[in-house]
């Protein structure tokens, strides 16, 4: 876990540091490709394949909205100032909240909705953004949390009301416990 995080801010980094010389659809590319080579492995290594799934609507869906969430990542942390770019991802949670309770009609109480304003200026506390020259680039900052947010609805959504009721049903049980998100 430790790597992973340490992983993605090196990431972040690195793309902060490319800036405009290198275009955002080619570090997209570089980095699906990579996941890409990672899944081969993945699959060599188990010598099947080992995530399958019968809903195949609610894996474009997730595809599409990850490819965008990421596209949409990539433009603000090289156009953003780093620590406005990293306040705008914290954003992910106020919008997944939101999309859960007006798709989902989940419901999220006043403690939630208390915890995440407070995640949001604890946040904003310790990464100090200055928050300064909004553009297109502010519009990316702030996509990228929405289609991430968005991507989990979905999930959410495909997996149904409960564990019980899916609504697409038939899927093995290896994508069903891939795709478990925790409940909002």
């Amino acid at each position: 876990m430790i790597a992973a995080y340490a992983l993605g801010a090196a990431e972040a980094i690195c793309i902060h540091a490319a800036g405009d010389r290198i275009p955002v659809l080619q570090i997209v590319a570089m980095r699906s490709l990579g996941n890409w080579l990672i899944w081969v492995v993945a699959v060599g290594t188990a010598g099947q394949l080992i995530i399958r799934s019968r809903c195949f609507s609610v894996q474009l869906a997730r595809g599409g909205l990850g490819v965008a969430a990421f596209a949409a990542y990539v433009i603000a942390f090289a156009r953003l100032p780093l620590v406005d770019a990293t306040a705008l991802l914290y954003l992910r949670a106020l919008l997944m909240a939101a999309l859960a309770a007006i798709v989902l009609r989940e419901t999220v109480g006043a403690i939630r909705w208390a915890a995440i304003a407070a995640g949001l200026v604890g946040a904003a506390l310790v990464i100090q953004p200055s928050f300064r020259d909004p553009g297109a680039a502010w519009l990316a900052g702030l996509a990228a949390p929405a289609f991430n947010a968005a991507m989990q609805v979905v999930t959410r959504f495909a997996l149904g009301p409960t564990r019980s009721i899916r609504r697409c049903s038939g899927s093995p049980p290896s994508t069903r416990s891939f795709l478990r998100q925790p409940p909002l």
